[in-house]
């Protein structure tokens, strides 16, 4: 204490000479723009204008981090099990919207038409697209275009590229936009597994994903996987009671240890189900954020809605569920009839029937934007019929 006394006290820096420092320091300039809610890794552009905000704000006498929402990287070193409950404790289903909530207020000032959000389904499951490269290409387009999210949609037993590898691309190429398989059939794959793929795409996207999974309705997809397909309902229920545990790093059979990564809120990744029947609403309830609807007319889902939100309220869930809504479309006389020809190939002998249903004009699109939003959709993923980064440009004149 006496050396202390006797020590000459170092000046303070200003606030600048420690920006300037930690730019000397990469490790440190990560930790800084963590502090101030950017990406760890920013662009050089994004790192200048990082500093300039400071100094105004330090020149302003206020604190950066105090002016600054706290970012999501912040949140995790300071709690790093935020979210987390003890095992044996009930389950909490209002946590399960915290995720959602934070990830549906990124980009609330894109991909959007008043409150009806409007994303880009990926044509991933599209039989004529043989280089993966253009899925890279057309998501980091639809990002800059303005779309709020991107789907995917897929089959196993059917050429197509898996959804999950597919959106972990999209996350590398992309910063904001949102990611979401809709929908992944979740009882053609090994529960934990799925857990720890959901986790770590959550954690590479900064926890910009929503896992959309539905129980499955065509045999071959379960013969290819050796999985059951009459007892996929239930198979789905047991599935879910897993992945939710290995989220909360409870043990999983087989094993004392957690299974990891966990999901960026620590609990839990964002669950959405497609389907009609009574159980998939019963799903929505015990274990989802919201629903979405596999094809269809707004009235369709107007229906659902309210089959769905009656059983949330009687369960007594805070808050609201979330509703998706999904289309195909193409734009441009000359890519319809490969269109046409891509949907009755992945359909069979609902092809015709999912053909007439889908968007095939400015008009078309701008009348199924505003029939979604009349009934109080979240959000609108229009997909693909025909592979091309155009087409996502052609749509997003049309109804962004």
């Amino acid at each position: 204490a006496r050396h202390r006394a006797h020590r000459p006290r170092r000046p303070e820096r200003s606030h600048q000479a420690q920006t300037e420092r930690a730019v000397r320091r990469p490790d440190a300039a990560r930790r800084h723009r963590a502090l101030d809610g950017q990406p760890a890794f920013a662009h050089p552009a994004r790192r200048a204008d990082g500093r300039r905000r400071h100094r105004d704000r330090a020149a302003a006498g206020r604190s950066p981090e105090a002016s600054q929402p706290r970012g999501p990287g912040h949140d995790r070193h300071r709690h790093p099990r935020r979210g987390h409950r003890e095992p044996g404790a009930p389950a909490d289903p209002a946590q399960g919207r915290q995720g959602a909530d934070r990830r549906a207020s990124r980009g609330e000032a894109s991909g959007s038409v008043s409150s009806l959000k409007v994303g880009l389904g990926l044509p991933n499951a599209d039989k004529s697209l043989l280089d993966g490269r253009l899925l890279v290409e057309i998501a980091r387009r639809a990002e800059a275009l303005g779309f709020s999210t991107l789907g995917t949609i897929g089959r196993v037993a059917y050429p197509s590229f898996e959804e999950m590898v597919t959106l972990a691309a999209a996350a590398g190429a992309t910063e904001r936009i949102g990611l979401m398989t809709d929908i992944l059939l979740a009882t053609t794959r090994e529960p934990v597994l799925l857990a720890k793929q959901a986790a770590t795409l959550d954690q590479l996207s900064g926890g910009r994903f929503v896992l959309g999974i539905g129980a499955g309705g065509r045999e071959d997809d379960f013969t290819v996987t050796g999985s059951g397909f009459h007892d996929r309902g239930k198979r789905l229920d047991a599935a879910l009671d897993l992945v939710h545990r290995a989220w909360r790093g409870e043990p999983v059979p087989g094993t004392s240890q957690p299974v990891t990564p966990r999901p960026v809120n620590g609990h839990s990744v964002p669950i959405a189900f497609g389907g009609y029947s009574a159980p998939v609403i019963r799903r929505v309830v015990k274990y989802g954020v919201g629903y979405t609807l596999g094809g269809g007319p707004p009235e369709a889902l107007a229906g659902m809605m309210q089959r769905v939100s009656a059983a949330w309220k009687e369960a007594g869930r805070e808050g609201k569920p979330r509703f998706w809504a999904l289309a195909y479309f193409v734009l441009g006389d000359e890519v319809a009839a490969e269109a046409e020809q891509n949907l009755t190939a992945y359909y069979g002998d609902y092809g015709p029937r999912v053909w007439g249903g889908t968007v095939k004009s400015a008009a078309d699109a701008k009348e199924r934007v505003k029939g979604f939003e009349a009934i109080g959709c979240d959000e609108l993923i229009l997909f693909m019929a025909a592979p091309a980064v155009e087409q996502a440009e052609r749509l997003a004149e049309e109804v962004l």
